[in-house]
């Protein structure tokens, strides 16, 4: 008759049967977790990362556009005086800085923004102001007047002022950025920090603490307890070999009872048996598979002429008529 199964089992593989957590979907999921955020934080700071690139680059063209105003400046009253090589110079410069504001124009992040919008638009302003002066004062083919150059120098001024107007709507956005890049590294290392310490909870309390019960639960075990059990709190892997554990030590001790009970019972009867045989007044001989006497009542000595202890451990062969002996 198998043993019956013990209540806490039965319960458990109840609660088993309706649901079974799996510890490899949980890793699975807590996985899933981990590579999406990582994936958020490393595309966010890929973006942050392009736009103070980007933001650093618009800042340098700026900066350039500055330089080149004046630049243009100088180059007006050089060529005014019939400098060859400072009309080509000039026109060159021209080309350099309508190329750059118009890729501000196409790249620049403000596009939507009505400041730096209104302060790109300014700057161009300035800039085609003072490109038609220079150009009209170079056709001219003379030195420039004090009134000219006084009028140049007003124009360049107002160019130049437009265009560190210009450098210093970037200059916030830049930082803005740093900022922002700043904070998404303070975030990931925060954030590693703490999947390490939820992943050293996780593992210790998910799979080292049972595992470690396991092993006690195994040493006992295999030092004869079959009483030892091992605590059950979870239903995934871990749980459900200790459950299964469980079971087969209690099998084993419920079986192991039973055949002491069997036993029990065997040397009950044995002993009921030999007192009856002690008290027959018939003689009574047992023999094994090798025809060795193992047992002998008392009746044998008046039957047979031999003590039991005489008889004990001889051939069977000796209780026998001789010419029966040989058959």
């Amino acid at each position: 008759m198998p043993p019956p199964t013990p209540p806490h089992h039965s319960a458990y593989a109840a609660t088993v049967a309706r649901k079974r957590t799996s510890l490899r979907s949980q890793v699975t999921l807590a996985g899933c977790v981990f590579a999406l955020v990582v994936a958020a934080l490393a595309a966010f700071s890929v973006f942050q990362f392009s736009a103070l690139s980007r933001l650093s680059d618009e800042v340098n063209t700026a900066g350039r556009l500055r330089m080149l105003s004046q630049h243009a400046a100088l180059l007006t009253h050089q060529a005014a005086r019939a400098d060859k090589d400072a009309r080509p110079l000039l026109e060159s410069t021209q080309q350099e800085f309508d190329r750059l504001v118009l890729g501000l124009r196409k790249n620049s992040p403000f596009s939507l923004d009505a400041p730096g919008s209104q302060a790109l638009a300014q700057l161009d302003l300035q800039w085609l102001a003072q490109t038609k002066l220079s150009n009209q004062l170079v056709a001219q083919n003379r030195a420039l007047s004090e009134d000219e150059a006084l009028q140049l120098a007003q124009r360049a001024h107002a160019t130049l002022d437009a265009a560190e107007y210009n450098v210093a709507m970037y200059i916030p956005k830049a930082q803005q950025a740093q900022t922002y890049l700043t904070v998404v590294v303070s975030i990931s290392v925060l954030f590693g920090a703490l999947v390490a310490v939820v992943a050293h909870q996780f593992l210790h309390r998910r799979v080292l603490q049972p595992l470690r019960a396991l092993d006690a639960l195994l040493d006992r075990l295999g030092e004869g307890d079959l009483s030892a059990r091992a605590s059950v709190s979870q239903n995934d892997e871990i749980g459900r070999l200790t459950t299964h554990l469980n079971t087969t030590a209690e099998a084993l001790e419920a079986n192991i009872q039973t055949h002491s009970t069997t036993l029990e019972a065997l040397r009950d009867s044995e002993t009921r048996n030999r007192t009856l045989w002690e008290i027959s007044h018939d003689a009574i001989v047992i023999i094994n598979t090798a025809n060795t006497i193992t047992f002998a009542n008392p009746a044998v000595l008046r039957t047979f002429g031999y003590a039991p202890e005489e008889l004990v451990g001889q051939d069977i062969a000796m209780l026998q008529p001789e010419h029966l002996r040989e058959v």
